[in-house]
């Protein structure tokens, strides 16, 4: 089994600051709109109970990690700057 990560801000994983940035919501993971107990609840219960979502939000949170900020990524988006600005 895998398990993902939540993103806390204050209590919940909510839709603040660069988190959205991270995490897609639906799509690798969720965001809550609003600091929400019983959206958290309906949220990680959706997820305990539906094992092909759950693997499929964690492939797809990897892919999308190791695609975004991977060394090799990283690398190439640090010598494209350094191009550009000669």
């Amino acid at each position: 089994m895998r398990f993902g990560i939540f993103i806390y801000d204050g209590v919940e994983p909510i839709d603040v600051g660069g988190t959205a940035d991270v995490i897609k919501d639906g799509e690798t993971g969720y965001l809550l709109s609003k600091p929400s107990v019983e959206e958290l609840e309906s949220k990680l219960g959706n997820l305990l109970n539906n094992a092909p979502l759950r693997d499929k939000m964690s492939v797809s949170a990897r892919k999308d990690a190791v695609a975004r900020y991977s060394v090799t990524t990283n690398i190439r988006r640090t010598v494209e700057l350094m191009v550009s600005s000669l």
